[in-house]
């Protein structure tokens, strides 16, 4: 259940064993949801062995640097470089659209024989031994031998095998849009991805669609979100006001953009339990985590090989999730709080605090400029591939 990439990520990956399952999704595709999405190292070693490198890495941007900005003035603080000593990732790190993400597994999935349901929305599952049970919104229901659930924070999959557990808001909220690149700014003529810092705020841009877009994410921290649903369109006014005092570099940056999305970030705790019966949950559904370390999709592309990989391994579906669980449970923990504390780090408040951090980061760009790499190795440099030949 779900279109995602962690569920179409696995429909592919059983569609290459020869065992094509069908996708219930909700809605139909909104390639629009996300606009731009990292592709970490952990993450394109994944798609580069499901066959879908080539189509990628031609509509992606490669990363080139990090650049760590101070929003006061505009000045760079730090710029760290993506080149790990060689086979340390075992992937390239791309900057990409979430459509063509969607585009390229959905595609791939379809070629090999898996049917895609838009349009059913799911109201409930009962899980058993033998079997999973689907009632859907119109009153049918359908019976399936395994039930996968990459169906997001509000999972009823979740539900049917852990209990109701409710997201909250997390205190932060997200403005996303995409503009047309300028060829001649800085941005999408390195490939780096900027990140500008501020008091309970930060901001990160970087360039798509092979450089013909610019992508920008700005998170503000909020005591409450007002509204029935995560996800509305935001107003440029409103904007201007919370982002209006970031220096003039960066500022004239957010001028380009003239539409936006708000999105409420939820929390939710990793379910205590990744499966029941017949049924298993991977991606947000199971590990829900914030996105300052840009890994939801790409976390949830390990689960999907993951899961697929011990299915083909083992007779029994018990062992394959007993298995699934082992692997990855120890793995999601560290990188949900791992996020969650990058965000305390993005935005600081104390100014002794953030002169000292600020203060860090330039003397490590200037003595240990593959501190970024180095640092990150645990995350990016997992590779699920081969521990599963």
């Amino acid at each position: 259940m779900g279109a995602g990439p962690g569920g179409l990520a696995f429909a592919l990956a059983m569609a290459r064993q020869g065992r094509p399952p069908v996708i219930i999704e909700k809605d139909r595709f909104d390639f629009r949801a996300g606009a731009g999405i990292q592709l970490t190292p952990n993450g394109t070693a994944i798609l580069n062995a499901l066959g879908l490198g080539d189509r990628l890495r031609d509509c992606s941007v490669s990363a080139a640097e990090l650049e760590i900005w101070d929003y006061q003035g505009g000045s760079k603080l730090a710029a760290f470089p993506f080149k790990p000593v060689s086979g340390e990732w075992p992937g390239p790190y791309w900057l990409a659209r979430r459509q063509d993400l969607l585009s390229a597994l959905r595609d791939a999935a379809q070629n090999l024989g898996v049917e895609i349901l838009h349009g059913c929305r799911v109201r409930s599952v009962s899980v058993d031994l033998d079997g999973a049970e689907c009632e859907f919104s119109d009153g049918s229901r359908r019976e399936f031998d395994l039930v996968v659930g990459a169906d997001g924070i509000n999972s009823v999959v979740r539900t049917a095998i852990n209990g109701l557990c409710p997201g909250k808001f997390s205190g932060h909220v997200a403005w996303r849009s995409t503009v047309p690149a300028n060829a001649n700014d800085s941005i999408p003529a390195s490939g780096n991805v900027r990140i500008v810092l501020a008091p309970r705020r930060h901001a990160v841009l970087y360039a798509v669609d092979r450089g013909r877009m610019l992508n920008l994410v700005a998170v503000e921290e909020r005591k409450r979100w007002i509204g029935n649903t995560a996800r509305r369109k935001g107003h440029v006014e409103t904007f201007r006001n919370v982002f209006g005092d970031f220096g003039k570099p960066t500022r004239e940056i957010f001028e380009k953009f003239d539409s936006f999305e708000e999105w409420a970030l939820y929390e939710r705790r990793i379910a205590p339990k990744s499966w029941k019966g017949r049924a298993v949950i991977i991606g947000d559904a199971l590990h829900p985590m914030l996105p300052f370390l840009g890994q939801g999709a790409n976390a949830a592309l390990e689960d999907a090989w993951t899961l697929a990989f011990q299915i083909a391994a083992n007779e029994e579906l018990e062992s394959a999730f007993d298995g699934f669980h082992s692997m990855r449970k120890d793995r999601v923990a560290k990188v949900v709080a791992r996020s969650r504390r990058q965000a305390l780090a993005y935005h600081l408040t104390n100014p002794a605090l953030r002169t000292a951090a600020h203060a860090s980061l330039r003397i490590a760009n200037h003595f240990y400029p593959n501190a970024l790499c180095r640092s990150l190795k645990w995350l990016y440099g997992r590779d699920f591939i081969k521990e599963s030949v």
